[in-house]
């Protein structure tokens, strides 16, 4: 399944005038079309916090994060298989590599384990699941 987001490349671009004493920032697609925004204060109790110009440079980098996921998931499961086939453990292809990857993950009883961790991310990027 391909994410339904807006294709990137996204970019930041700092609002032109301050409000109350802060920048806000637009999150840009390819063609200069607002997409997000990001607000110069941000209220956690009394701290006036002031991170929008951080927060719009990491949804900026989504669509790249994304795809950068998705090409770890892929080597880290071209590397499983090297070394399986080195092992010489066939019957583990033979069953599926996908499953053995989930119940190796369930039995080390780490939930962040290779790929479920990863792969609920990428599901939940691509409106799969939440």
């Amino acid at each position: 399944m391909s994410a339904k987001h807006t294709p990137g490349p996204w970019r930041s671009k700092r609002a032109l005038e301050m409000r109350d004493g802060a920048w806000d920032y637009a999150i840009l697609d390819g063609e200069s079309r607002i997409i997000a925004e990001t607000f110069g204060i941000v209220g956690y109790g009394d701290s006036g916090l002031r991170p929008s110009e951080a927060n719009a440079r990491f949804i900026a980098a989504a669509p790249e994060m994304y795809e950068a996921l998705k090409r770890a998931c892929r080597l880290m499961a071209c590397l499983k298989i090297r070394d399986i086939l080195a092992a010489g453990d066939e019957a583990i292809l033979a069953s599926g590599l996908d499953e053995w990857c989930v119940n190796e993950g369930k039995a080390s009883g780490d939930e962040n384990y290779y790929p479920s961790f990863a792969d609920r991310i990428i599901t939940k990027a691509e409106g799969v699941a939440e």
